[in-house]
C-alpha cells in the first residue's frame, strides 16, 4: 500500500540466528530442551561428590555428561552458506512451555544448541542460547565417534536489530614460526600432528578426554619433550635433547588471544634467550 514507481515498497524477511562454521571441521548441529538451571546445578553437586576422588584432566568441563533433555530439532552443517535457527518454531514443544506464542521475543533459557562432529551421535550439552548472548562467547567440545574431539569456541554477534549470528570458531590454532617441522602429541596416546613452517594455522584433534590435555614436542633427532600446557595465556621455553649428542635445543611457545579466527593463537619459535628481556642499544655515536 502507497507504494509508487519512484519509491516502491520493500519487503525484508528476518531470521533471528544464523549459524555459520569458521573452524573448517563438518559439524552437526541439534537444537535441544536443556535441563533447569536449579536441577543441573544439583546433579552437578552430586556429580562432584562422586567424582572428588579423581584429579582434574583439564580446565573444561567434561561435556559428556549432557543435561539435554530432548531433541528439537536436528540441524545440518551447510558450510558455507550458514545454516537457519529459528527458536519460536518450537511453540508447545518441550517438557515446559518453552514460548508463549509465536511472536513472543522472550528467549527460554531451556533452548539450547549442542554441536558434534559430523556423523557422530556424541554431542555436547545444550548451549543455552540466553546463556550465550549474554556471555558472547562459551567453550565447547565437539566429539567424534571414536571419542576424539575438537576444542571450540561459540561466539554470538549481532549482524542487525533483528538477526544474531553464532559462530563456530577453533579455541586454539597452532602456528609453526621456528622455520623447522614440528610434532605435537597429546600425552599417553599415539596420535600425532605435525607443524610445516609453510602450513596454515592448525587446529588440534585430541584423542580422548579421559586424558590430561597437555602436550608434548619434537622435531626431527630429538626426543620428545617435557609435557606442557596451552590453557592459559603467557609464554614458556620448551626444551627438547638430541637424539646423538644429547644437546640441548629450546623453544619458546606463546600462548596469546587470538584474532578473529580463534580465541587463543599458540606459536612456536626459536629460543636462543634464557629471559624474557633483551637489551638492545639504539644509541649512536659520532666521533
Amino acid at each position: 500500500m502507497g507504494a509508487s514507481a519512484a519509491s516502491p515498497n520493500t519487503i525484508r524477511f528476518y531470521v533471528p540466528y544464523w549459524i555459520t562454521n569458521d573452524c573448517s571441521i563438518p559439524l552437526t548441529y541439534q537444537v535441544v530442551e536443556i535441563e533447569p538451571l536449579e536441577n543441573a546445578a544439583l546433579a552437578n553437586t552430586k556429580s562432584a561428590k562422586l567424582l572428588s576422588f579423581k584429579s582434574l584432566s583439564s580446565s573444561h568441563p567434561e561435556t559428556k555428561s549432557s543435561g539435554n533433555i530432548q531433541v528439537l530439532e536436528a540441524i545440518d552443517d551447510t558450510s558455507p552458506t550458514p545454516s537457519m535457527l529459528s527458536p519460536q518454531d518450537y511453540v508447545g514443544q518441550g517438557g515446559a512451555m518453552l514460548f508463549s506464542s509465536r511472536n513472543d521475543s522472550y528467549l527460554s533459557p531451556r533452548v539450547g544448541l549442542a554441536v558434534a562432529i559430523q556423523h557422530s551421535e556424541s554431542f555436547s550439552p545444550g548451549l543455552s542460547l540466553l546463556d550465550l548472548e549474554k556471555k558472547q562467547r562459551v567453550d565447547v567440545k565437539a566429539f567424534s565417534s571414536d571419542g576424539s574431539y575438537y576444542n571450540l569456541s561459540a561466539l554470538m554477534q549481532m549482524t542487525s536489530d533483528r538477526t544474531k549470528v553464532i559462530y563456530f570458531q577453533p579455541h586454539t590454532l597452532f602456528y609453526n614460526r621456528a622455520g623447522l617441522s614440528l610434532c605435537l602429541q597429546q600425552c599417553d596416546t599415539q596420535s600425532l600432528l605435525w607443524l610445516h613452517p609453510t602450513d596454515a594455522p592448525s587446529h588440534f584433534r585430541w584423542q580422548t578426554s579421559a586424558k590430561v590435555e597437555l602436550l608434548k614436542l619434537k622435531t626431527d633427532g630429538y626426543h620428545w619433550s617435557a609435557p606442557f600446557s596451552v590453557a592459559t595465556e603467557g609464554w614458556m621455553r620448551v626444551s627438547l635433547r638430541n637424539e646423538t649428542t644429547g644437546k640441548q635445543s629450546y623453544f619458546k611457545v606463546e600462548v596469546r588471544s587470538g584474532t578473529t579466527s580463534s580465541r587463543f593463537d599458540v606459536l612456536f619459535r626459536p629460543n636462543s634467550f634464557s629471559s624474557q628481556y633483551r637489551l638492545s642499544s639504539l644509541l649512536f655515536f659520532r666521533a
